[in-house]
């Protein structure tokens, strides 16, 4: 009867637990998919792109330095067209765009580089050399957009550098199409998803077969044979894989990555001879979209990623007889530019319109010889000035006025003309690194709401958390919860995000002589148990050294590389 008695004061203690923890279910659940929708507001501000549509279009004055922009709606291609501007005599005849895929710096300025054209002509001045820093994500597609548009895309672009769709923004592939000049392309078929209609002939070779580093490359040549056989082109876009390929497969300490550079110096041993053959204006250009770590990846931060060489050849160039011309052991030092740069100063050399997300300035020192005139130097810079003023702080507008009218209004001899011009290029380069960091334009409003809702939603979290389980912290040992604490906040610096499997290389020893420990204190005759965990220790140690990750020590010796030798 007792029993009897019971069995409802239990039915009803259970039904009011059952009751007492369903509502806790519920706010978890419910914080669980608030989780996702604030992570999702705060992508959206922090992903969000920026786009100015059409294209720069500029008046028939600019010959005369007065130089008047605006936008135009992009229109169907056609075999040839007509220039906008047309053309004096201040503008290049053929340029050759040479791009190597995660070209490093020290592979075109260190003392045993294999591109001996370049190493040789930056030594004896008859070449103009850069340092070109690429902002982040150091990945093709975003690095891309930046040099042929002059804009700093943002992180959204990497995301978007696994499915390439057309470029919406003003660049200056589409721009010389309009000006009627004809472009050919061979290479990563990336360019033909982003200018679709730009290339009056074309050939695009896959990149993401990394474990072919040879037929991608022939490819490209053999259209470099075919195209230097013509003479209906005005501008060759070529962008080869096959070291971006070794890297990833060896690392760029390989043996495979001089040979690869040798091929490429073949190439370019080609081609500048043809310019050197040919009677107009010409201008070759070798650069590297981004760099490559000690490991052969990319897409961070550090300067083997974001230092990449961008060196200018011309048969017009004079031997400068400067430093570097003298024979030494040492690296050769380059000026640094920023690579968005490149946009303004071929649309400029071409003689088209500069893009209009452009914020990149001209390199003086290839648009002052190429153009070989202080007048077409001044009109180039001045065309810049202008793309630019409508982001400039007033300050640097009324700068900017000032020097112009200086340089339009006033007779000036060669010597003050270019002296001018180079003030007003200073200016530029202090409105472009003002426009370049603000340049991530993040929606602040978004990402700040979609922190304090995340916030809120773990206040909630926790609360609800210790309210099911109140025993948690006592029965979770003191070891895991540090060690868990720790992980969290190391997570805060990126160097160790960068190098998060060093953590775990001391936690699993650390927890494995934890277990060995209870182990021998609580089944002092179980010795296969520790024999087991001591087996475990041997091979945790040869994982270790069996391939060698992350950023910082992937260049050291290990298993992996004793066993391809």
């Amino acid at each position: 009867m007792s029993a009897a008695m019971k069995e409802p004061g239990q039915w009803e203690s259970g039904l009011a637990n059952s009751m007492n923890v369903s509502p806790c279910r519920a706010v978890l659940f419910a914080s669980t998919s608030l989780y996702a929708l604030a992570i999702f507001i705060f992508l959206t501000g922090f992903l969000s792109v920026s786009i100015l549509d059409g294209f720069q279009r500029i008046s028939k004055s600019a010959a005369t330095g007065s130089v008047s922009e605006e936008a135009v709606e992009p229109h169907e291609n056609s075999a040839r067209r007509d220039r906008i501007v047309t053309a004096g005599k201040d503008h290049l005849d053929k340029v050759v765009i040479f791009l190597i895929d995660a070209l490093r710096l020290d592979f075109v300025t260190g003392n045993t580089s294999g591109l001996t054209l370049l190493h040789q002509r930056l030594r004896d001045g008859s070449a103009k050399g850069f340092l070109a820093r690429a902002r982040t994500p150091t990945v093709t597609l975003p690095r891309l957009k930046a040099l042929t548009t002059g804009a700093i895309p943002n992180f959204a672009e990497v995301i978007t550098n696994f499915g390439t769709h057309t470029s919406v923004k003003d660049n200056f592939v589409e721009q010389l199409d309009k000006a009627g000049l004809r472009t050919v392309f061979h290479g990563d078929d990336t360019w033909l998803r982003m200018f679709p209609k730009a290339f009056v002939r074309s050939e695009g070779v896959s990149s993401f077969y990394v474990n072919d580093y040879t037929e991608v490359d022939f490819n490209v040549t053999r259209n470099v044979h075919t195209e230097l056989l013509r003479d209906d082109w005005d501008v060759m876009i070529l962008h080869y894989l096959g070291l971006d390929h070794i890297g990833h497969l060896w690392g760029p300490h390989s043996t495979l990555v001089p040979q690869k550079l040798r091929y490429y110096d073949y190439i370019l041993e080609e081609i500048f001879s043809y310019l050197r053959s040919f009677a107009g204006k010409s201008l070759l250009v070798v650069l590297g979209d981004h760099g490559m770590t000690d490991a052969g990846s990319h897409g961070g931060t550090s300067s083997s990623e974001i230092d990449t060489p961008m060196v200018f050849l011309s048969p017009q160039f004079s031997v400068t007889n400067d430093s570097r011309s003298q024979t030494g052991t040492e690296e050769v030092a380059l000026p640094v530019i920023d690579q968005v740069d490149l946009a303004s100063t071929i649309s400029v050399l071409m003689d088209t319109p500069i893009p209009r997300d452009n914020i990149g300035v001209v390199i003086l020192p290839v648009v002052a010889e190429m153009l070989n005139s202080s007048t077409a130097t001044r009109r180039a810079v001045c065309s810049l000035a202008n793309q630019l003023k409508t982001k400039l702080p007033h300050r640097l507008i009324h700068e900017r006025l000032t020097i112009s009218q200086k340089l339009h209004c006033e007779p000036n001899d060669y010597n003050q003309d270019i002296k001018m011009t180079e003030e007003l290029l200073e200016i530029c380069k202090e409105a472009a690194e003002n426009l370049s960091a603000a340049s991530s334009d993040y929606g602040m409003f978004s990402m700040l709401s979609a922190l304090v809702l995340l916030a809120i939603l773990t206040a909630v979290f926790l609360h609800t958390f210790l309210q099911l389980w109140p025993s948690f912290f006592v029965e979770c040992p003191n070891a895991v919860l540090l060690l868990t604490v720790f992980h969290v906040f190391s997570l805060c610096g990126s160097s160790f995000v960068e190098e998060e499997h060093q953590l775990w290389y001391y936690w699993v020893p650390l927890s494995y002589a934890v277990l060995l420990v209870q182990t021998l204190k609580s089944c002092p005759g179980y010795g296969n148990q520790a024999g087991r965990l001591g087996m475990m220790f041997v091979l945790h140690r040869v994982l270790r050294e069996w391939n060698r990750t992350g950023d910082k020590w992937a260049h050291l010796p290990d298993v992996g590389d004793w066993i391809r030798q």
